[in-house]
């Protein structure tokens, strides 16, 4: 038989206060009374049980009221995660894709396949910049918004990608090289 822990609600658990337990009412004195708020969230930080279980809950506000389990409704971990959190380096290629309109990806798709000799494609990257003029986009918008900047997204996608800009005194044009893995 597996053995349930005690209190039934941990502390750090974050509640949400329901409402009053009337029929509980004559158990708590003046001052708890008027410590209770209701419809707030907060974090179970205690529990006594001298005169049946109860808990003492800290406030999102900073004040603290205690509880009757029937008057708290626990809150699921994944509803509290309401905050913006940091970007973890897994996530930013496909955000990036999804970010990126589907033209960009279709235009180097079709460069790639134009270009393409069984092994690898080079891509130029003019060829990109004047394929997407074509379809409606400036030349400062493509650079603006980083919209050349797809080696991850191949690179998840199963290629190797080289890009290669002169450097210089050197004289050629900027290249994309898609090679098979």
């Amino acid at each position: 038989m597996a053995r349930k822990s005690y209190p039934p609600i941990a502390p750090g658990t974050h509640v949400r206060t329901t409402q009053v337990n009337l029929s509980k009412l004559k158990e708590w004195t003046n001052e708890a009374l008027a410590q209770r708020k209701w419809g707030i969230k907060g974090k179970v930080i205690g529990h006594h049980d001298s005169h049946g279980l109860c808990y003492d809950v800290l406030h999102e506000d900073g004040t603290e009221g205690c509880y009757d389990p029937s008057e708290l409704a626990i809150i699921p971990m994944e509803c509290m995660t309401n905050k913006v959190q940091p970007i973890k380096p897994s996530e930013v290629v496909q955000i990036k894709k999804e970010a990126m309109p589907d033209v960009v990806l279709q235009s180097f798709n079709e460069l790639i396949t134009e270009n393409f000799d069984g092994t690898s494609a080079v891509v130029k990257q003019d060829d990109v910049v004047n394929l997407l003029v074509k379809k409606g986009f400036t030349r400062d918008e493509i650079f603006k918004k980083g919209w050349l900047e797809v080696e991850d997204i191949y690179r998840v996608a199963g290629w190797t990608v080289i890009y290669d800009k002169p450097g210089y005194n050197e004289d050629y044009d900027a290249n994309f090289e898609f090679r098979k893995k």
